[in-house]
Formats: C-alpha cells, sequence, structure tokens
C-alpha cells in the first residue's frame, strides 16, 4: 500500500487540518506525525486505501504552499 511522505508542515498544524486537505484525494487509511527536535517543521506519513488517491495527492500537493510554507510530498511504500 503506497502512503504520502508530506514534508515541511508547520508545527502549528494539527493532524485535522492535514487530514482536511488530503482527504480531498480519497479515504486516509491512518495518518502519522514525526518532528526532529531541531527543525521547526513536522512531517506527515498519510496512507491511503487506494495507491492511485496517493499519487493523486502527490501529484496536486506537491510544492503547494500551504500555512506559509512549501510541502515536499512524496511517495513511499508502507
Amino acid at each position: 500500500m503506497k502512503s504520502v511522505r508530506v514534508s515541511n508542515v508547520p508545527t502549528m498544524c494539527s493532524e485535522v487540518e492535514i487530514l482536511g486537505v488530503f482527504s480531498s484525494f480519497g479515504e486516509i487509511v491512518s495518518v502519522n506525525s514525526s518532528h526532529e527536535a531541531k527543525t521547526p517543521f513536522l512531517e506527515y506519513h498519510i496512507q491511503f486505501a487506494n495507491d492511485e488517491d496517493a499519487i493523486e495527492a502527490v501529484l496536486n500537493m506537491h510544492m503547494t504552499e500551504f500555512l506559509g510554507r512549501i510541502l515536499t510530498c512524496t511517495i513511499f511504500e508502507s
């Protein structure tokens, strides 16, 4: 199953906000966040029920502005 790694997310962003944006591309199975202590941003891993939805999310959201930051979105196998 493919997931989307979303990097450079502002630390003020909640899981609800991420779900609000990425759920428009399809059913989300799980969302996990991580934060490196020395970085001013979060990273989210979003697992979609459908691989095509994950790809669509990356195609539409990579390098877009979100809460003042440019997101980096990539596919990875989970």
